[in-house]
């Protein structure tokens, strides 16, 4: 018949989208460490435009043997920082909240990206996005020292990189290229 049989095991990544579309510019961003029992999610961007303001809102999972923490924008004196170069694949986000702070690094090659349709109000919109899953993606996990003038006294407690993680860029924040 032609056909060739392959077996074995793998992950797969099942998503629902629970609103009438995506948002106008985003990032989503996974990656997991089964060995290590290590993961780390982002979703966000700017969820909508008031006027001239374009404010970002992000929320992000991150897991490990010693640490399970969750950052929202609903959890007041969460703060985000944010930084998109999808033309040369690269994110950065740091997000504190309380007394820790997890800053993340994420970089693949532009070649590594392939156009996604996306859902739109009016339908699906080809290539509405980018992603790939040859992502390297680092995050360290920092203590906060309170009342330090500079995150130079923050203090380490955890850093990973993960290979083959999963970034994807969509809408405004897709590369214009």
């Amino acid at each position: 018949t032609g056909l060739q049989r392959i077996a074995g095991s793998g992950f797969a990544h099942i998503e629902k989208n629970w609103g009438v579309s995506f948002p106008p510019a985003y990032v989503w961003m996974q990656a997991f460490d089964k060995a290590r029992n290590r993961a780390v999610a982002v979703a966000g961007g700017r969820p909508l435009q008031l006027g001239a303001v374009k404010p970002e809102a992000w929320l992000v999972g991150y897991r490990s043997p010693s640490t399970s923490i969750d950052f929202a924008p609903q959890n007041l004196g969460t703060v985000f920082e944010s930084k998109v170069d999808s033309c040369a694949g690269k994110f950065e986000l740091s997000s504190a909240y309380l007394n820790r702070r997890l800053s993340i690094s994420a970089i693949a090659e532009r070649k590594s990206f392939g156009g996604i349709a996306i859902p739109r109000e009016s339908g699906f919109e080809k290539d509405g996005s980018e992603q790939s899953f040859q992502t390297r993606i680092t995050t360290r996990l920092y203590e906060v020292v309170p009342f330090s003038p500079s995150r130079e006294s923050d203090r380490l407690l955890e850093e990973n990189i993960f290979e083959g993680g999963a970034l994807e860029f969509g809408s405004e924040f897709k590369c214009a290229k």
